[in-house]
C-alpha cells in the first residue's frame, strides 16, 4: 500500500500507513521480551555491551523494515511540509 500511495503522490495518507506500520511493528517486538528479571538483565548488558543501547537505555538499532520505513517517513514528512523561500 505504501508503494501505491507513493506512486498517487498521496502522501498524507503515506505519512498515516506508514506511522501505523512502525506502531505495529515496534508492539510486536516489545511484546516478545521475556518476563524473567534474569534474561532481561543479561539481555540488557549484552546490548549495552554491542552498542545496541545507548546510556539511556534507548535502543539504537531497528530491525527491518522499521529503519526504512523511518527513513522514508522523513522524506514523506519533507514532502508534505516544504520549506518555504
Amino acid at each position: 500500500m505504501m508503494i501505491v500511495y507513493r506512486k498517487l503522490k498521496d502522501y498524507k495518507r503515506e505519512l498515516e500507513l506508514i506511522d501505523r506500520g512502525i506502531k505495529a511493528y515496534e508492539d510486536y517486538y516489545k511484546s516478545n521480551v521475556k518476563k524473567s528479571k534474569k534474561v532481561i538483565e543479561l539481555s540488557s548488558k549484552l546490548a549495552k555491551s554491542v552498542g545496541l543501547i545507548d546510556k539511556k537505555g534507548n535502543t539504537t538499532y531497528d530491525p527491518e523494515p522499521i529503519g526504512k520505513w523511518k527513513k522514508r517517513r522523513l522524506t514523506v514528512v519533507k514532502r508534505l511540509n516544504p520549506k518555504k523561500k
